[in-house]
């Protein structure tokens, strides 16, 4: 089970500045279960948790612009603790079915 947080990776997606293929990897993720195999989703989560990393002050300015959001920090802090949880799955699985830390 993924955190709640998951569910608006997309919108993390589009915020930062991240590549094409990574923000609609993200929407499809979002939109559909089992997206892709655990390779791909530590792939794809660890760029978007760097892009989110590299451009923190746009994206909480972004939030705060689009929304109102009094609580841009607890967002970002939020979907780096989903994108951390997700690559911390996908090594426990692999780690399950045999393949170790190769991915």
């Amino acid at each position: 089970m993924l955190p709640n947080w998951a569910q608006l990776l997309d919108l993390a997606a589009r915020l930062s500045l991240v590549p094409d293929a990574t923000r609609h990897w993200f929407a499809r993720f979002t939109n559909s279960s089992g997206v892709d195999d655990a390779r791909t989703v530590i792939t794809e989560s660890t760029i978007l948790r760097s892009a989110l990393r590299d451009h923190e002050a746009a994206v909480i300015a972004e939030l705060q612009r689009q929304s109102g959001d009094a609580q841009p920090l607890q967002v970002l802090a939020a979907w780096k603790y989903s994108l951390d949880t997700m690559v911390l799955r996908c090594f426990e699985w692999n780690n399950r079915l045999g393949w170790g830390h190769d991915t």
